[in-house]
């Protein structure tokens, strides 16, 4: 299932992928972010090559010691709930539950792609990733 929407002025076209059966070059992944035991995630660019060739970043995340739901969902089996908080550059944020994101049409140059996790009050669980994406 996957979504396409235009987001703010930066003319970047966003598609969601809640899961993808595309194959995907790993590359490495991010310390994670947050104490070990805690709600925590970490995040890597995948296909970074291919993908900024074709103006594109695929994102992917995984969090430890939290479940990712609709934010209207209520909260059941007492284990911490949290919602994904993507960033590009200086464009509005986007929450989503999907820890798979594609950034397309991005223009060329030098863009920051921050990655958060929030709880069910809008408060960071865990310090953002940030990751850098060349695109030529």
């Amino acid at each position: 299932m996957f979504s396409i929407a235009k987001i703010c002025n930066c003319r970047v076209l966003l598609v969601v992928m809640m899961l993808s059966a595309l194959p995907c070059v790993a590359q490495n992944w991010s310390d994670w972010s947050g104490p070990k035991g805690a709600a925590r995630l970490r995040a890597r660019v995948l296909d970074q090559d291919l993908n900024a060739k074709q103006h594109a970043a695929v994102v992917e995340v995984e969090v430890q010691n939290v479940f990712l739901h609709h934010p209207d969902f209520v909260e059941q089996s007492g284990v911490q709930e949290g919602i994904l908080k993507y960033e590009l550059d200086q464009c509005p944020a986007i929450l989503t539950t999907d820890t798979r994101m594609t950034f397309q049409q991005l223009p060329s140059g030098s863009h920051e792609i921050a990655v958060g996790l929030l709880g069910s009050d809008n408060r960071a669980l865990a310090p953002k990733v940030k990751l850098q994406v060349s695109v030529p």
